[in-house]
């Protein structure tokens, strides 16, 4: 975690590296594992944590386990992430889950529930927290009928339909315009002619113009290059796009509320992004944000990953 960061950003730099860091996760547990956020995959996870051979350093176990844990315990209490401010120990801020108002419950954090599940040993610590939250829900939902509790989205984590999602927006509209009008631009910056086709098979290409661009991730994110990085975003998605036209689309999530508007929202947390219900790393539909993707490569630098991911994305569309 960046120090030195206001709450709000260290949240938004949470919220918008989730669902690269569940996926991360995949490298820690059994291939078997059903990614789903039942109760069983949790007695997995906590006997992952609790293997001998886990490095208790290894910060890329921790934030996944993390945020799995985190996102299964909402699927059953409800509520939204948020940042750990709390004075009573500074050096431990963390992403806490905040579960449905209605249950009264404090602010619970996933980074503690794992810690003592470890010195407890017994192997069901989390699967005793997600009965007590299932009781709770469900004697809440006694003395209230009607009530259910209420998760807020995290993007590119839960399952949305695209029949459920709003129309295109103005901004996302405006958005894809001013990047396919800089295209040429950007093409010939990057020594083509702007003739680019838009096919899987330039894939490579693209990868490799970002591993010899960007040597560091600080480098991506610099404002400088924040044209050139939007500009190849939108390539990408429209390279996946056009590779299934009449099933993945360009799309954005709704703006939570503690943000002034799309403007703010994609500048601290989201992109544009493209998806599909006929994808299924999640039960109902996958979402593939390019932004993140190139990021990923530039961080990660293994040549043909990117290649390997669509490939991985549009597997359940082109075998159809």
């Amino acid at each position: 975690m960046v120090s030195g960061k206001q709450p709000g950003e260290r949240l938004a730099d949470w919220l918008e590296m989730l669902s690269p860091v569940l996926d991360r996760l995949a490298f820690f547990v059994p291939q078997d594992f059903a990614h789903d956020f039942s109760v069983s995959s949790l007695d997995t996870l906590e006997a992952v944590l609790a293997a001998p051979n886990q490095a208790a350093g290894d910060t890329g176990l921790v934030d996944s386990a993390m945020a799995y844990l985190g996102e299964a315990l909402m699927r059953v209490g409800g509520g939204r992430w948020r940042w750990d401010e709390g004075p009573e120990n500074p050096p431990s801020k963390v992403p806490v889950i905040l579960l449905d108002e209605a249950l009264g419950l404090p602010p619970l954090s996933p980074l503690q529930v794992m810690v003592d599940a470890r010195l407890a040993g017994t192997g069901t610590e989390f699967r005793k927290l997600h009965d007590r939250l299932r009781t709770a829900v469900a004697e809440n939902q006694d003395s209230h009928p009607g009530w259910t509790p209420t998760k807020e989205h995290s993007s590119g984590v839960d399952p949305v339909g695209l029949a459920e999602l709003p129309p295109p927006d103005p901004w996302l509209t405006g958005w894809l315009a001013g990047r396919e009008a800089d295209f040429p631009r950007w093409a010939a910056e990057c020594g083509g002619t702007g003739d680019r086709q838009f096919t899987l098979e330039t894939i490579d290409g693209l990868e490799r113009l970002f591993l010899d661009r960007f040597a560091t991730v600080e480098q991506f994110s610099a404002p400088e290059n924040e044209d050139f990085v939007a500009t190849a975003s939108w390539v990408l998605g429209e390279t996946v796009r056009r590779a299934e036209p009449g099933s993945v689309v360009w799309r954005y999530y709704p703006v939570p509320p503690e943000y002034a508007d799309f403007d703010d929202y994609f500048a601290k947390v989201g992109n544009p992004y493209v998806g599909s219900p006929l994808l299924h790393r999640f039960p109902d539909v996958e979402f593939a944000d390019p932004r993140v993707l190139l990021q990923i490569v530039v961080e990660d630098r293994e040549p043909g990953w990117l290649a390997r991911r669509l490939a991985d994305y549009l597997a359940p569309v082109t075998s159809r």
